[in-house]
């Protein structure tokens, strides 16, 4: 029987920096708050932000010179850090065969293998800007790595900028940035046999914008102000064009951001972009004669159509490098961790389902089948 893969947190943090132990009581305290498993610690968590109080004190304290604050500084460090490795124990007896749930943990994980392979790709959990001027990331922390390091782009994701390396994935500063402006953001471990992890994709919520607009504009416009499927075979021609672009639109919600098209895949997702492009175009053109009837398409649906094509040019800036990296690997359908928060996650799985039965719906109108038109009452026009 092969012997499953045991990993253990990392406990040696009594030489780490002062601040490095404030940031890991920070991490596991948010980490360990409400968590499904660990739900008991050995050290309360209301301990230990009390002991993380008094050391971040004494720190301060202790700036101001004199043996009686420096001494009053290590004994709160001992104490903390004790508390630290007493919750990492207990972590450790839930879930020693578990990565994923020991890396929920908000502790540094490392394998009990004295052979280092290859870091996976760190993933983004969010990101905060609260403050003015200042981007708070937070991310997994993948086995082995001991540091983290994050880029930005402003244009695209052609150009990066290093904004620093970091000790916490969970609690990354990015400073100064500028308010107004869109940033791109990945993260990338440091360590493990090659030194360096894959870069994570990018955190974008580009294509769950576009599908609650697409969403909008199929409900509001389609349906209940053209109510094109109660005119069946006199909208057939946009129809169809609207079903066979929800079927690509399905695959790019059903797939994307956690599925990735390595390899010669990468020809086949380009192809489902560019066909969906060439369907929209010609929508474009269809949707003239079919809405002529009804005065020409809603000037609102334009708005609509616009900003569409907008987001949609955004989210392919966004995919054309991640596809690069893609060609270079071997070819594969791979599964990969998901890069953004499980909510999204949810919403556009909901999407690609949405989308897909929507595409059958215009498909089973345009063909004239009974109740295609329902709920509206079936639109005859005068010849």
């Amino acid at each position: 029987m092969t012997p499953l893969p045991s990993f253990r947190i990392f406990t040696g943090i009594s030489k780490w920096q002062d601040t490095d132990i404030v940031g890991l009581s920070l991490d596991t305290e948010d980490a360990l708050d409400g968590h499904a498993v660990f739900k008991e610690p050995t050290v309360p968590l209301i301990t230990l932000a009390s002991q993380r109080t008094t050391f971040s004190s004494t720190i301060t304290d202790a700036h101001k010179g004199g043996t009686d604050r420096t001494r009053a500084k290590s004994a709160a460090k001992v104490v903390l850090v004790d508390s630290l490795i007493s919750n990492a124990h207990y972590c450790m007896s839930l879930a020693r065969h578990d990565l994923d749930l020991l890396l929920s943990s908000g502790y540094e994980v490392v394998s009990k293998n004295r052979s280092t392979g290859p870091l996976d790709k760190p993933s983004i959990l969010d990101m905060f800007n609260n403050v003015s001027g200042q981007l708070l990331v937070r991310s997994q922390g993948v086995l082995n790595g001991r540091n983290y390091q994050v880029r930005v782009s402003t244009d695209g994701g052609k150009t990066w900028i290093i904004m620093g390396t970091f000790n916490s994935p969970r609690r990354m500063l990015l400073q100064p940035v500028i308010t107004g402006t869109t940033y791109m953001v990945e993260v990338c471990a440091l360590g493990g046999s090659t030194n360096q992890s894959l870069w994570s994709d990018p955190i974008s919520r580009m294509l769950a914008v576009l599908g609650v607009i697409g969403a909008f504009d199929t409900v509001y416009y389609h349906e209940w102000r053209a109510r094109l499927p109660a005119q069946g075979s006199l909208a057939a021609p946009e129809l169809r064009l609207h079903a066979a672009r929800d079927f690509f639109y399905a695959v790019l919600f059903g797939t994307l951001p956690w599925l990735g098209w390595h390899g010669h895949w990468v020809l086949v997702l380009a192809a489902v972009i560019v066909i969906e492009i060439i369907l929209t175009l010609w929508d474009f053109v269809v949707e003239i004669a079919v809405r002529k009837p009804l005065g020409d398409v809603y000037a609102g649906e334009r708005v609509m159509h616009a900003f569409m094509g907008i987001v949609y040019g955004a989210m392919i800036a966004w995919l054309i490098p991640v596809m690069w990296r893609w060609w270079s690997l071997p070819t594969g359908l791979i599964a990969e961790r998901p890069e953004v928060s499980s909510a999204l996650i949810v919403a556009l799985i909901i999407m690609a389902a949405g989308v897909f039965f929507s595409g059958l719906r215009d498909l089973y109108a345009s063909i004239g089948l009974p109740y295609g038109n329902w709920p509206w009452p079936k639109i005859n026009r005068p010849n």
